[in-house]
């Protein structure tokens, strides 16, 4: 009876240790199965002064875009000899920056305000432009930030992480730098400078509830600081939470070995 007691104790030892493993490490743990939920419509990221943009114009003619790309590091157009030439160019001068007017001076084109608008609206006004003129009939234009970043910090892959696309939200930011066990997953911190102020907001990775904060969608120059938990760091806790997974998966075993003692020592009685 005694060993029997005994038995069950470690079984609910065990569960509740799996059930607080769960609690502390678990993201998202609210949402239900084959439940919809309301999606938040995935804003544009806006182009703002001091930004860096990649513009690269295609066409079915190398020659005739060629003098368009003279800031994108691929070509430059040889107006002497009429040929294309290849250069490579410093990550310095590559680029299209945009000054404090919100323009960038397009070749060709000319000034182009763009500040406040997205990189598809830029893409087809440059494209318009092109066909206007015509300098090309059939323009492919592609535009990308160069400098659209995210810093991360504390108990993450520390450093600035830039999205070309300008789209990246805080899920996708933490995959890509990777978050330490060690870390505080319901109060994480976003710090967001707009309009001359700077915000704090708080995101709590273990409910649903971060799919409707304001930072989900993060913007350009976001800081996301992870805190250490109980705001310490040190070797035996790091040990604890990089083994926790396998414990979970030792628990599981040891509760189903238990079971089957339990059933055969019925049996036997």
């Amino acid at each position: 009876m005694k060993k029997t007691r005994a038995i069950i104790a470690a079984v609910m030892a065990a569960a509740m240790v799996s059930c607080s493993s769960y609690k502390n490490l678990a993201y998202l743990q609210d949402l239900q199965e084959r439940v919809s939920y309301l999606v938040q419509e995935r804003p544009e990221a806006k182009i703002s002064v001091g930004d860096k943009l990649s513009i690269t114009v295609t066409c079915s003619n190398p020659t005739l875009a060629a003098p368009f790309n003279v800031a994108s590091g691929h070509s430059y157009y040889d107006a002497t000899s009429g040929n294309v030439n290849y250069s490579a160019q410093s990550e310095e001068s590559k680029g299209y920056l945009v000054d404090k007017n919100g323009e960038i001076d397009f070749p060709v084109l000319g000034k182009i305000n763009v500040a406040g608008t997205t990189l598809v609206d830029l893409k087809n006004e440059i494209e318009r432009r092109l066909k206007v003129k015509p300098y090309i009939q059939d323009p492919l234009v592609f535009v990308e930030f160069m400098n659209f970043k995210v810093t991360m910090l504390g108990e993450i892959g520390n450093g600035n992480y830039t999205f070309p696309s300008g789209e990246v939200t805080i899920l996708e930011a933490i995959a890509e730098a990777g978050i330490n066990n060690t870390g505080v997953i319901d109060d994480i911190w976003v710090i967001r400078t707009t309009g001359g102020e700077r915000r704090l907001y708080s995101i709590n990775l273990k409910t649903k509830d971060l799919y409707d904060s304001p930072v989900y969608y993060l913007q350009q120059n976001d800081l996301v600081y992870v805190k250490p938990k109980n705001g310490l760091r040190d070797s035996k806790t790091d040990n604890m939470f990089q083994n926790v997974s396998l414990v979970s998966s030792f628990v599981t075993t040891v509760t189903t070995l238990i079971t089957s003692v339990l059933l055969y020592l019925n049996v036997k009685k």
